[in-house]
């Protein structure tokens, strides 16, 4: 009889690349530990793209964890793909996680966001340190140190890392960023606005970067001008 919660594993992974599959494996076998696992990842319009390696790769995970792949066109978006796949992906009361589709933390600290959960937390945030923005050109550190004081003093929002692309949530939470509506990047962000709003339970983790082979994505003027006009939904979300 298996035991502990359904945990659910989201992977939005718009045209992957390396063996991340491998890493999908091995998080999926360390949350094993705590409950029954799937894994729900979406494409966001590249399934086409995929290589037969990695369907074939998809297709062997599947018969460990039951996995489904979620796709649709045209690409939408990141903060998209995940709301997509929370929606049609797993039970609603299960608990839930996602994260980069190359698994970019340390596996203890997917441990970190699932225990805060078990303990109670409605949505856990990983915050990534001082550490993580030793690693960015300068240009990606201003945004970085941008984005959390903007958290902090026009959001108010009790954690200030909120982009790090790796958080969890139970059910309660499941329902706050379902009423997300940024398809980019500050969906994240809008997500913990929305549940603090609701004075939900947020838990902050410290999580660590794996030690090697992660790949910074490319912030050009245009993703940021995209970024600012979403600025004004998270305010509604937080505030209104």
């Amino acid at each position: 009889m298996e035991k502990g919660p359904s945990i659910v594993l989201v992977l939005p992974a718009h045209n992957p690349h390396g063996a991340w599959l491998e890493r999908v494996h091995a998080l999926a076998e360390l949350l094993s530990a705590y409950g029954r696992v799937s894994i729900t990842i979406c494409p966001d319009g590249s399934y086409g793209d995929y290589s037969p390696a990695d369907r074939q790769g998809i297709a062997r995970l599947n018969e460990c964890y039951s996995t489904t792949v979620l796709d649709y066109t045209p690409n939408r978006g990141k903060g998209y793909a995940v709301r997509y796949a929370t929606a049609h992906g797993g039970e609603g009361e299960a608990l839930w996680v996602y994260t980069d589709y190359d698994i970019p933390f340390s596996l203890p600290s997917y441990q970190y966001l699932i225990e805060a959960l078990l303990a109670g937390a409605n949505v856990v945030v990983g915050n990534r340190g001082s550490h993580y923005i030793g690693h960015l050109s300068p240009f990606r550190k201003c945004l970085s140190l941008g984005s959390r004081l903007l958290n902090g003093v026009f959001f108010g929002l009790p954690v200030d890392d909120t982009q790090g692309g790796i958080k969890a949530f139970d059910g309660t939470g499941r329902r706050a960023l379902l009423d997300t509506n940024i398809n980019t990047y500050l969906f994240d962000t809008q997500f913990v606005a929305i549940a603090t709003r609701r004075k939900l339970r947020i838990e902050e983790v410290s999580v660590a970067l794996r030690d090697e082979g992660i790949r910074f994505s490319k912030m050009g003027l245009r993703i940021l001008f995209q970024e600012s006009r979403a600025v004004l939904k998270v305010l509604q979300s937080r505030w209104f």
